[in-house]
């Protein structure tokens, strides 16, 4: 996952104009690292006892899982996307609730913030794009609404959602400025796009703004 997404398997019926430009993923790249020093940080003695660990802790143990799981399943069942895309939304869920724990939590330190808040931070804000996204090609490719207008109504989704959750967690800059990534790669995708959809390019930027 944190490697370019063209070394993940591609269908056809996943390919549209929503999906952010190749260089957006390799956010997932700072996740982990983040992630990794996130949970060392956890190990340590003097953290046996922090409330707020214990509070994060089978949220983020399901968030891990259904990541994992994703992962997995795209490499076998790409065709199968409604799955993937279920399996997105199960995670979404938990990291979401984690990150309303954590800005319901008042007694952050310099090495939390940089340890705990930003890596879920940017976890969560890249996991609630790629919810979106995973759904994407299921309701686009049904032909129930002339695609444009699902495609903007998706963009509008994803805006409102992130706009919800920043200011719910106290405008969270981390968890932002991962939608704002995501939206930039997706203006960015369609600019360059042989068949530029320039009002998607737009509307990303104008979230972006926002």
């Amino acid at each position: 996952i944190g490697a370019s997404k063209g070394r993940v398997p591609r269908e056809p019926y996943f390919e549209t104009p929503l999906i952010p430009a190749g260089y957006a993923f390799s956010i997932w790249s700072v996740i982990f690292l983040g992630m990794i020093a996130s949970a060392a940080y956890w190990c340590f003695p003097s953290q046996k006892d922090n409330q707020l660990f214990k509070a994060l802790g089978w949220n983020l143990f399901l968030t891990y899982l259904g990541i994992d799981t994703w992962a997995l399943l795209a490499l076998g069942l790409f065709k199968y996307w409604y799955i993937l895309g279920t399996v997105f939304l199960f995670t979404l869920f938990f990291v979401i609730k984690a990150l309303f724990i954590m800005a319901d939590y008042k007694q952050w330190d310099r090495t939390s913030n940089i340890l705990v808040w930003f890596p879920i931070s940017l976890l969560a804000g890249w996991c609630n794009a790629a919810c979106l996204l995973n759904w994407a090609p299921i309701i686009i490719h049904q032909d129930l609404i002339n695609r444009d207008v699902l495609y903007v109504f998706w963009l509008l989704m994803l805006a409102g959602s992130a706009t919800y959750c920043t200011k719910r967690t106290n405008g969270n800059k981390a968890y932002a400025g991962t939608i704002c990534w995501a939206l930039i790669a997706i203006a960015v995708a369609n600019l360059t796009a042989d068949n530029a959809k320039t009002y998607l390019a737009v509307i990303s930027g104008v979230g972006v703004l926002y």
